[in-house]
């Protein structure tokens, strides 16, 4: 968490001291930030499905919990 908000931090003050790509006027958190969370949580899929020791053991856990042991509503006699 802690992380996220200091480069948040840093890119809006690349942003207020005009360094590119930061600067572009079409480069707007609204615009950029789908791209941002996709590239995020691409990785934390990729590191959790080949490297799921490297996570955090907590994030870990919720992986497992939403991945591989969540029935996603389905019970045995349904499917």
């Amino acid at each position: 968490y802690l992380a996220s908000r200091i480069l948040v931090g840093c890119i809006k003050l690349a942003r207020e001291k005009g360094i590119r790509p930061f600067s572009w006027k079409k480069l707007k958190f609204a615009n950029s930030y789908p791209y941002g969370a996709a590239v995020i949580w691409g990785t934390v899929m990729m590191l959790f499905e080949e490297y799921p020791e490297v996570l955090h053991p907590s994030l870990r856990r919720s992986m497992d919990e939403i991945y591989r042991f969540a029935s996603f509503g389905y019970s045995s006699s349904s499917v």
